[in-house]
């Protein structure tokens, strides 16, 4: 009776599966990869992680019916320019409001 080895199994395993192993792991790489480097690339003050500077052009206090505020609170919502000239709308908390014109700084 012939003996079988662990290397005998091992090279009949890669043998029979060894190119469908291989295809999955490329075609797992391909979606992935965009993914990996999409945040990298993006253009969204909200999603870059890098701070963006710009000045408040509006505010308002949110919300306007006192009634709506029960369990939420109140809080400021700023209309900010960017230093590219886009506009971002973000709110903040009531306790330290930003005045028009002043610069601020988003993280």
């Amino acid at each position: 009776m012939a003996r079988i080895t662990s290397s005998a199994i091992v090279r009949y395993w890669v043998r029979e599966n060894g190119r469908g192993v291989v295809l999955s792991f490329l075609l797992f790489a391909a979606i992935s990869t965009p993914f990996v480097l999409l945040p990298r690339y993006s253009a969204s003050p909200v999603m870059s992680r890098e701070e963006v500077g710009g000045t408040v052009v509006s505010v308002a206090t949110h919300p306007i019916n006192p009634k709506v505020a029960v369990g939420r609170g109140f809080h400021y919502e700023y209309r900010i320019r960017l230093d590219d000239g886009r506009v971002v709308s973000t709110s903040g908390p009531i306790a330290k409001p930003h005045p028009i014109g002043e610069d601020v700084i988003l993280t």
